[in-house]
């Protein structure tokens, strides 16, 4: 996530992580990016997830 975030020159907090697994929630926490959590067959994060949609429409404002 660094280097994209790098090459792309955004700043983590306006970035946000739609993931399935704790190595995506580890690597959003590790830049500051927001992390959404979509469930799937992987095994949940370990740390407390805050957003969590089972739909991505779920995200449209």
């Amino acid at each position: 996530m660094e280097r994209i975030l790098t090459e792309t020159d955004t700043p983590a907090h306006r970035t946000v992580f739609i993931g399935d697994a704790n190595a995506d929630h580890e690597a959003a926490l590790h830049v500051g990016a927001h992390f959404v959590y979509f469930p799937s067959e992987a095994a949940r994060p370990k740390a407390p997830v805050v957003t969590e949609v089972s739909d991505l429409r779920q995200l449209l404002v």
